[in-house]
């Protein structure tokens, strides 16, 4: 089970000197704020030593192999932080010590720069706060191998990622930090091997910076051991709406073959196949693991989220378990009865993204929303791909499996999962369930997944742009493969 870490010491400290300075007009001001900021050409002149832009302003060398280094460098313009997604690539080869992406409030604007070595140019004496940073650690002679959000320059309690992560192969990492005011899910994938790491934190990032708009940028350092560490393609988009999983029930097919099926038999147990459905002739999915010579091909583990590789603002995950049913088969549902999804819990939203694929042709769908007013809202013409063919990708599995255990399309760049955005027009009422009609084609087509939107309820926003003074903030952590 995932572990939750209290993440309140620095929390406290904060609290003590800055939190009863907030209030509810300056949480939601966002006044003068950019609203995207791409690559490093709107960033001030860099702080510290070891530091530079490089490859005309695209990418920003934190350190560059020398010893005791500590740079810095922000965006000249405060952005509004109330809601984002930051997105770049993180490539470090050496020992130490490490690199931040930093909220900041600092008296000293974009010359803020803190110590060097595990410090990472964000803590130490010279510790650049009010403010907030998510921190990769390379040094492994004392802290581990990780990540950490720290809070006013404090660094050095990281969470070990996935094993098989190794922050400093010099693999291009891409790091994608989503945050919609409540919380911020941290998504890293070394593009090379393919391994990843998710953890979410919960908490008001607003609280910690004393207001809904700051600066950003990044900070790196290194000590008696040295490394070379760049950041590159960098995105930062404010208030973007974030899709996040809905937890649903009533799936009607066991489509997946989990990663501890017999190898020679991996059909057993399931109830259809993405090639032939019921009939369960063909090919379909296969968890990752599954494939011991090509580990990291396959779709998701079960529940552990995952970024759209069309849209970093959308966030998907399958189902819990794939020992029971894992998928919504949509075939015999043209003329009858409706294949539904029922939400776990009802909600408001203002916007649906559905994760859908087909084997054997693109079909179409129709998909009725329910409220709980018993309102519905249908719409018309959806298109679910063939798993072979292009479109807005969400997820690559590098490979599917046969009922004899026989692989193919192994990164090959398929089979494929998509998305399918619904925008909803009745955003004042619980949605409850989804129905789903296949509408025309040969195909079978599938729904693995429902993200979406959600509205905050009006208290919720209430407590969120007061601060909470004495909220902490937690993490959550799971690894991903």
């Amino acid at each position: 089970m995932p572990k939750i870490r209290a993440f309140g010491a620095s929390f406290a400290t904060f609290a003590g000197c800055c939190a009863l300075s907030l209030s509810l007009a300056a949480m939601s001001a966002g006044t003068s704020a950019a609203a995207t900021v791409t690559g490093f050409s709107g960033f001030a002149p860099v702080n510290g030593s070891g530091g530079s832009y490089t490859n005309s302003l695209n990418s920003f060398q934190l350190t560059d192999g020398g010893n005791s280094e500590g740079s810095s460098g922000f965006n000249s313009t405060p952005v509004n932080i109330s809601a984002f997604t930051a997105t770049y690539t993180y490539q470090a080869s050496g020992g130490a010590d490490g690199a931040a992406f930093i909220i900041q409030n600092d008296s000293r604007g974009t010359s803020a720069v803190g110590d060097a070595g595990g410090a990472l140019g964000y803590g130490g004496g010279s510790a650049i706060q009010p403010s907030v940073a998510f921190e990769l650690n390379l040094y492994t002679g004392g802290p581990v191998m990780g990540e950490a959000l720290g809070v006013n320059g404090s660094t050095g309690t990281y969470n070990p990622v996935n094993p098989g992560l190794s922050l400093n192969s010099n693999n291009p990492i891409m790091v994608n930090l989503n945050y919609d005011g409540a919380k911020l899910l941290v998504s890293l994938r070394d593009t090379v091997s393919g391994n990843g790491y998710t953890t979410t934190y919960t908490g008001s990032l607003p609280t910690f910076v004393g207001g809904s708009t700051a600066l950003i940028g990044f900070s790196g350092g290194t000590g008696g051991i040295t490394s070379t560490q760049t950041i590159s393609n960098f995105t930062y988009t404010n208030d973007a709406p974030i899709y996040r999983p809905i937890g649903v029930t009533g799936f009607n097919q066991k489509m997946i073959v989990p990663q501890g099926a017999t190898p020679a038999t991996p059909f057993t147990g399931l109830t259809a196949s993405m090639d032939d459905g019921t009939g369960l002739m063909g090919s379909t999915f296969y968890e990752q693991g599954f494939n011991t010579g090509s580990p990291r091909t396959g779709v998701a583990h079960p529940g552990t989220p995952f970024v759209s590789a069309n849209d970093p603002n959308h966030i998907f995950q399958l189902a819990s378990d794939f020992t029971q049913n894992d998928a919504l088969l949509l075939d015999g549902t043209s003329s009858g009865s409706p294949a539904t999804l029922n939400l776990a819990s009802s909600a408001k939203y203002s916007n649906l993204s559905l994760l859908v694929s087909t084997g054997g042709g693109t079909n179409m769908f129709s998909a009725v929303v329910h409220y709980a007013n018993n309102t519905t809202e249908t719409f018309s013409s959806l298109t679910s791909p063939d798993w072979f063919n292009p479109g807005p990708v969400a997820y690559v599995t590098e490979g599917r499996v046969n009922g004899t255990g026989g692989f193919d399309a192994v990164n090959s760049g398929n089979p494929r999962l998509f998305q399918v955005d619904l925008a909803l027009s009745d955003s004042l009422d619980n949605v409850t369930s989804i129905d789903f009609f296949n509408t025309s084609g040969n195909g079978h087509a599938v729904v693995l997944g429902v993200s979406g939107v959600a509205v905050p309820e009006p208290s919720s926003l209430l407590l969120l742009g007061a601060g909470l003074l004495g909220f902490a903030l937690f993490n959550r952590r799971r690894l991903a493969s």
